[in-house]
């Protein structure tokens, strides 16, 4: 019973996880592509965004270690759990030092002079660390799915 709690418990966490960090760069995005007035919103977006992709995250990660330790073991564990657990902290990494800042100085150039120059490289930026961050999503469910 606990095992099938916590797996649906990481499946929901990893749902949100995957849902909320495809939707909210997307609205971002589309947001910026609109111009002044609507970039103002930006601040307002990316903290909704956080608040949903941080502890989804964590839950997710959490869970996936309960997991493993629950039905193999940690020591036992297939290869591919291991690989998913490192990918899914690489991803952590990526989104604390790559998107955060980024999303931080999209807000502060929004509030600020809103440059046309500005803004575009670090769309531009926004835009790589977010497909990183999808390929990397895509890598981890592939070993979390498929028996190699």
């Amino acid at each position: 019973m606990t095992y099938y709690l916590l797996k649906g418990l990481h499946l929901l966490a990893m749902g949100v996880w995957l849902g909320a960090s495809i939707m909210s760069p997307l609205e971002i995005l589309r947001t910026l592509a609109r111009g002044r007035p609507y970039v103002e919103l930006i601040p307002d977006q990316v903290a909704g965004a956080d608040k949903v992709l941080i502890p989804s995250a964590v839950l997710t990660l959490l869970t996936g270690l309960g997991l493993m330790r629950m039905t193999q073991g940690f020591i036992e564990a297939p290869w591919r759990f291991w690989a998913g657990f490192g990918l899914t902290v690489v991803l952590l990494l990526i989104a604390k030092l790559g998107l955060e800042p980024t999303k931080k100085q999209l807000v502060v150039a929004v509030q600020g002079s809103g440059e046309a120059a500005a803004l575009g490289s670090l769309r531009g930026r926004f835009i790589a660390l977010v497909t990183a961050w999808h390929l990397g999503f895509l890598v981890i469910l592939t070993l979390m799915v498929y028996p190699f």
